[in-house]
């Protein structure tokens, strides 16, 4: 299931132009986004060479995508204290869970480096792409597309 949203996700990203193109496209029978579905094959295959070749702690690569939840869920409470009415019960149990996960972050030992180096890694990606669109598109003060 998560496969198969995940590549879904990757193709409609593409779709509206935040991925390479050759993610947006369809197999002509099946309608599965094959280039992004033949990605996936690809990172689970080194994944699972990884694995097999090095035998990693999986301990600790359990630890990466729980820390990005964790970081996730700080925001998502940091979000709740903006938008819930203030001193409300929602409120007041969004502060405590924010002050909770604030407190125990930097307990995650290295872990806790991965999701800045995430952030930094998405916010040039993102920053590459935007310039890129800026280029082909025109700025949105000149009202559309360059010819």
């Amino acid at each position: 299931m998560n496969i198969a949203g995940f590549s879904r996700m990757v193709y409609a990203q593409a779709k509206v132009g935040d991925f390479p193109r050759i993610f947006a496209d369809l197999h002509p029978v099946y309608k599965t986004p094959l280039a992004a579905l033949s990605g996936l094959a690809v990172v689970f295959t080194v994944i699972l060479t990884i694995y097999g070749l090095f035998h990693p702690n999986l301990g600790a690569m359990i630890q990466w995508p729980s820390i990005i939840f964790w970081v996730l869920y700080t925001v998502a409470m940091a979000s709740a204290l903006k938008l819930l009415p203030t001193r409300d019960y929602g409120w007041w149990m969004a502060l405590v869970s924010l002050v909770v996960c604030v407190v125990l972050y930097p307990f995650s030992g290295r872990a806790c480096l991965y999701p800045p180096a995430l952030l930094a890694v998405g916010w040039l990606m993102a920053t590459r792409f935007t310039r890129k669109k800026m280029i082909v598109y025109g700025s949105s003060e000149q009202g559309g597309r360059k010819t």
